[in-house]
């Protein structure tokens, strides 16, 4: 029985991953504080479709699909013809990603540099605290398996999070020195879950570091 439990558990996690990976318009989300929050925790559900099963696929279906006001460029819901935030009207045919603008050379290799080094090592660093936590909860503490992921994940995003604090302004500087426009930086960096909107709350935990 304890067999069937576990993979009815594991398996409704990857069907969730299947339903999310097949409906594009799933993952779907503006470029704001409230966007980037939402695609990180969706990414992490993914990334965790195992530990979490159910979880995954109940998210999956609540998940509605949506599209990107053209206009405005907030999320609305792909059936609806007006958009609820700038009143715009937007046809049932409007792409549901709308392509990014295009960036001076500077500010790509500066993104692309950042994209490596900071969100790459960053969920590196935490998918192997939530792992290695697991591991030792199973088999040192011998505490369950949900005791031992949900600690291990909160460790894993503090991590990531400390990480992130102390390379963005570091990473921010040596763009800059390099020529990067600092509007422009940011708001590829806001596009790309690089940086948190300028103001943001979650944009004062960074480490700042001297000019």
């Amino acid at each position: 029985m304890a067999d069937i439990v576990k993979w009815l558990w594991f398996g409704s996690g990857v069907i969730g991953v299947v339903i999310l990976l097949r409906n594009p318009d799933k993952l779907v989300f503006e470029y704001t504080g409230k966007g980037i929050l939402l695609r990180s925790w969706v990414y992490i559900l993914i990334a965790t479709c195992l530990a979490l099963g159910p979880v995954v696929l109940i998210a999956a279906l609540l998940i509605r699909p949506k599209k990107l006001c053209p206009n405005c460029y907030r999320t609305i819901l792909k059936r609806d013809v007006i958009c609820r935030y700038c009143s715009s009207p937007v046809t049932l045919a409007s792409p549901t990603i709308v392509r990014p603008p295009t960036y001076s050379p500077k500010v790509r290799a500066a993104i692309a540099q950042g994209s490596k080094i900071i969100l790459v090592r960053g969920y590196l660093l935490a998918m192997g605290t939530i792992i290695v936590g697991t591991v030792i909860g199973l088999t040192v503490i011998q505490a369950n398996i949900a005791a031992s992921f949900f600690i291990s994940t909160v460790i894993g995003i503090i991590v990531d999070w400390l990480w992130w604090s102390y390379s963005i302004p570091r990473w921010r500087r040596d763009a800059l020195k390099q020529g990067a426009d600092a509007n422009e930086l940011q708001a590829a960096g806001e596009a790309t879950l690089l940086l948190w909107p300028k103001g943001s709350i979650f944009e004062k935990t960074e480490f700042k570091v001297k000019d």
